[in-house]
């Protein structure tokens, strides 16, 4: 409308949920209607519940006001919303793009050939496609490898592939880590069981050069004892020259589990040769290795262990170094968690780095005995690096509890998730932010998951799509099934 009793909606200029009010004569209670579409086709506006539903305005002052939007996980994303005000007589509309933040899962295991308990991270491919692995399920309930192609159009769903299923022969079983995408566009990986003495295997997985499936072969299957190790619970790393790092949380010469490499043959269709670069578990050293590794700059491997270091048997921080001769590498104990209320105990997640500095988290210990969030941080001199404890998660209803899972690094921030805690007790998504002055840093719950249709107990750590959202996985929830979820988060 036009003249003295004009009224004007718009975007606000503080964000794409903020809507800009304004009269030049007009004072009163605004009332505010929404119509919110996707694609073009509109959505059922009983899906989604907008506040405010009104607002008062003053003649000849623009009013900034925050929208408050509730939505069901399967309609999170990107949008467009209609808004209309109202006001003596008076109307005026705006369309503007909506972004409906919160947790949307993408598929639902349905524990049957799909596969069931989804324990790893997920992996992007180029294409947009999610990659992962199952526990359980699948053709002889011993996992699977799966894909997720994203919808041709918004709002659609997402396309499960089992790409292998495990169990057959001397074929790897359960597989409990994520994947790793090498140069060639095949998938790498490790199961916990199955192979020939049924301590696991390390695995590829090839696409059909004909577009007609994928084919699997077994690069190793550990033997356990003294000698070897057993039970990879962890996902591998590539090294510089195609080889293989990872762990196994158990056997070796001294019972604690053992970092190897497998070394590429030298000619196609050989076999790849495994090394143990160390043994885990003689005196203060740790033990029993759940998680992966990651390569420093230097060509060091760095890692935790769950277990060991000492009295307190709460778990280390490890470096790996190669010789300088080539003959062996030699471990270097960097930290040794005390547990109790001051430190945290039991890292069963990987680290990440952060300009030079070391991030994890741990599954227990600090204030009240749930978790931790850490930063290591190496010496100047070349001695012990010195820890900080960023943050102690609370437990209960307000705070996740007992992260099981490595960080990511955002923008400064980091992000990940917790085993437990939250407002159903099954887990949370979660942002830790950096003080601006030096003190503690900030908390913030993303997601509180619910235990049934959005999914429960998330072990695995998140990852960052292209788009900017977190998509990652539970082991459990997801409807009647009870089976697991992916999900993401629109931030």
């Amino acid at each position: 409308m036009s003249g003295a009793a004009a009224l004007s909606v718009q975007q606000g200029s503080s964000g794409k949920e903020t809507l800009s009010l304004s009269s030049q004569s007009l004072s009163g209670t605004v009332q505010l209607s929404y119509r919110v579409s996707e694609g073009g086709a509109a959505l059922p506006s009983s899906a989604f519940s907008f506040s405010p539903s009104s607002v008062t305005l003053s003649a000849g002052k623009a009013v900034q006001v925050p929208l408050t939007v509730k939505t069901p996980s399967s309609l999170a994303g990107h949008d467009q919303v209609q808004v209309t005000a109202s006001l003596s007589g008076a109307s005026a509309s705006a369309t503007f793009p909506l972004t409906v933040t919160g947790e949307q899962v993408i598929y639902s295991f349905q524990g049957g050939s799909d596969g069931a308990n989804p324990e790893a991270a997920l992996v992007l491919g180029s294409n947009g496609d999610l990659y992962g692995t199952t526990e359980l399920g699948g053709a002889s309930s011993k996992g699977t490898v799966f894909q997720l192609s994203p919808p041709a159009s918004p709002g659609s769903s997402w396309t499960e592939t089992v790409l292998h299923n495990f169990g057959s022969g001397s074929d790897g079983a359960d597989p409990k880590a994520s994947l790793v995408l090498g140069s060639n566009g095949d998938l790498y990986g490790t199961t916990e069981r199955g192979g020939t003495s049924n301590l696991g295997t390390v695995f590829q997985l090839s696409p059909s050069t004909t577009g007609n499936g994928w084919t699997e072969t077994v690069l190793y299957r550990f033997k356990g004892g003294t000698t070897d190790g057993a039970l990879p619970y962890a996902p591998l790393i590539f090294g510089s020259n195609r080889e293989l790092y990872g762990t196994t949380a158990y056997d070796g010469a001294s019972g604690g589990g053992t970092v190897f490499q497998l070394s590429p043959p030298a000619s196609p269709g050989s076999s790849w040769t495994e090394t143990v670069l160390h043994n885990f578990g003689s005196g203060s050293d740790g033990a029993n290795p759940f998680a992966p590794l990651i390569l420093g700059s230097n060509g060091d491997l760095y890692g935790t262990t769950a277990y060991g270091g000492g009295t307190s048997n709460d778990g280390t921080v490890f470096q790996l170094a190669p010789s300088t001769t080539g003959n062996g590498w030699t471990e270097t104990v960097l930290y040794r968690f005390k547990g109790g209320t001051t430190d945290g105990a039991l890292p069963y997640a990987p680290l990440i780095f952060g300009s030079g500095d070391l991030y994890g988290t741990t599954y227990g210990g600090g204030t009240s005995s749930v978790g931790t969030v850490f930063q290591l941080a190496p010496s100047t001199t070349g001695g012990s690096w010195t820890e900080t404890v960023l943050y102690s998660f609370k437990g209960g209803t307000t705070d996740g509890a007992n992260p099981a899972a490595a960080l990511i690094l955002g923008s400064g921030d980091l992000y990940g998730t917790t085993y437990g805690g939250g407002t159903s007790s099954v887990g949370t998504v979660f942002q830790l932010a950096p003080s601006t002055t030096g003190g503690s840093w900030t908390e913030t719950v993303l997601h509180s998951f619910g235990g049934t249709g959005d999914g429960a107990h998330p072990f695995a750590p998140l990852i960052l799509g292209s788009n900017g959202d977190l998509y990652g996985t539970t082991a459990y929830g997801g409807g009647t099934s009870n089976d697991g979820t992916v999900f993401k988060i629109v931030l």
